[in-house]
């Protein structure tokens, strides 16, 4: 373990494991929803049984997510203005993993074989799931973009150096390369 942190500083700084995991389901979830939209319309079963394996990786996903966000809310120190945004947060959490359960356990049962109307069910579920999805994600980004909760370097002042050096060099590489070697001048 002490080789993995030495070699993942980073982890040595998190309070929780939370961070890590909200990518998977995010992803996988997503996934599901559009392989699940492009089986729907080609009703190509290549798509769907893909879809299939995106929803139930993503549901073991979001279960972690869940569970590792609830430790995360008791441990993790907060504002009082951020409470609100916490619960909410919490509770699109749960949504999607009570939806993401029941969409694995109806797809198990029919072996992913549905008829048209049993599927585009299935679909509008998965289009609310991701729904939750989404607006838990943007929730959580708030917490940790605005307000710093679960950021130790939220509290220090930026150290003065810019990287505007950095920004013109590469905007200057930029439109070389979309515009050529020309050595005209242009406006900055």
């Amino acid at each position: 373990m002490n080789t993995i942190v030495e070699f993942f500083p980073g982890l040595r700084e998190m309070e929780n494991f939370h961070p890590l995991l909200v990518h998977f389901p995010i992803a996988l979830l997503t996934c599901f929803l559009l392989l699940d939209f492009v089986g729907f319309i080609t009703n190509r079963r290549v798509f769907v049984n893909a879809a299939s394996w995106m929803l139930f990786l993503g549901t073991l996903g979001a279960l972690a997510t869940v569970t590792t966000g609830l430790d995360a809310a008791l441990s993790v120190a907060h504002p009082d203005n951020v409470h609100e945004f916490l619960e909410k947060h919490r509770n699109y959490g749960f949504n999607v993993a009570g939806l993401a359960l029941i969409l694995s356990f109806w797809r198990l049962a029919n072996r992913a074989r549905f008829s048209r109307l049993g599927h585009a069910v299935h679909l509008l579920t998965a289009v609310l799931l991701v729904f939750n999805l989404f607006r838990g994600a943007d929730l959580g980004g708030l917490m940790v973009y605005r307000y710093g909760v679960a950021v130790k370097a939220a509290q220090i002042k930026h150290s003065g150096h810019s990287h505007e050096s950095v920004a013109g060099e590469f905007a200057e590489w930029w439109h070389h390369l979309i515009y050529g070697y020309h050595h005209h001048e242009h406006p900055h």
